[in-house]
């Protein structure tokens, strides 16, 4: 029988092709031994419910806060790409460490390790949350690439300006995936951006709108905004995205957990 599996969102960003320096990790678990012999409480995750970044941050922070709540300690993998944009080694140190890949294989499949750990395998999206994305380390990156990058005027011509971000998701998991779409997870109509756009710029004298996309061409495609509206297009990568989303003024935003945080 053939087996087919379909593009699962947040896979292409990993440690590897980060664009900036990933902050470098201390004291990391490379002995499960180390952890029976310690005499503390764990919580393990792999992280694998999915590795959207919006997805990711609503895992963490939930386990994040069932650790505090419990007096545990929160395992996760070294290699997750949260580390692209938070620096957990300055802000969470005290109830999060990394294990390295063995001590992530030997916890995800030995069952002994139940006797050390508590497994926590519910997608959490009702835990109360404090972690926002305002608590990553600042992110500096050049993008060389004229296409890919946009200008901004000088800062004092903005300083009267209502700035508000765009997101528009439209990536392979919404718009192509059976399943998702079955159960009422579709990308959103163009036709609601259009509106939100024209009724803001009914509004405010001075405003701006800033883009952001899994599909920048296609929101390009369609959207269709002239010159007579202010507005610029990220490049990307995600994280920047959502950094820029989170410093707008004001954010029209799809459903989804990406957008979820990024108005926060």
């Amino acid at each position: 029988m053939k087996t087919s599996v379909f593009h699962q969102s947040g896979n292409e960003a990993s440690l590897e092709n980060c664009p900036w320096p990933v902050a470098e990790l201390e004291n990391v678990i490379t002995d499960v031994e180390a952890l029976e012999d310690s005499g503390k409480k764990y919580i393990y995750s792999d992280l694998g419910y999915s590795h959207g970044l919006g997805n990711l941050m609503f895992q963490i922070a939930g386990l994040y806060s069932i650790a505090q709540e419990s007096g545990a300690i929160l395992l996760i993998p070294i290699s997750t790409s949260l580390r692209r944009a938070f620096d957990f080694q300055t802000n969470f140190s005290d109830f999060i460490q990394f294990v390295d890949p063995q001590v992530t294989k030997r916890l995800s499949n030995d069952l002994e390790a139940t006797k050390i750990t508590m497994t926590v395998d519910e997608f959490l999206e009702n835990v109360g949350i404090s972690l926002t994305v305002r608590s990553a380390r600042m992110i500096e990156t050049n993008v060389a690439n004229d296409d890919q990058a946009f200008e901004m005027p000088e800062e004092d011509a903005f300083a009267k300006t209502m700035i508000v971000g765009v997101h528009i998701r439209h990536g392979m998991d919404i718009s192509m995936n059976s399943r998702n779409r079955k159960h009422g997870h579709v990308d959103t109509p163009i036709e609601y951006y259009r509106r939100a756009i024209q009724q803001i710029s009914g509004i405010y004298d001075n405003v701006a709108f800033v883009i952001c996309s899994d599909d920048v061409a296609w929101a390009r495609r369609n959207l269709k905004l002239g010159k007579e509206t202010a507005h610029f297009y990220c490049p990307g990568p995600r994280e920047v995205d959502m950094a820029i989303l989170s410093s707008c003024d004001s954010v029209i935003m799809s459903t989804g957990t990406f957008g979820w945080w990024s108005p926060t």
